[in-house]
């Protein structure tokens, strides 16, 4: 399954506190995760420096990292 590396990046950048961007590449685990201590703001963190990271890579790395 693809799925687009340019909307994962979107979603980590600004709402990554949520983990939508793991929901969207299938991590429900680590979704959850992200949920569960958003409330701290490292997520948020952690979500822009993904989000920066999915940019700046190619789509056949991107495409390895969803989980299927």
């Amino acid at each position: 399954m693809t799925k687009n590396r340019k909307t994962a990046a979107c979603l980590a950048i600004l709402i990554g506190g949520t983990g939508a961007h793991k929901f969207y590449m299938g991590n429900w685990k680590m979704g959850s995760i992200y949920l569960l201590f958003g409330i701290t703001g490292i997520p948020e963190l952690i979500g822009i420096y993904e989000g920066i990271t999915y940019l700046r890579e190619s789509d056949e790395k991107f495409q390895e990292r969803l989980i299927i």
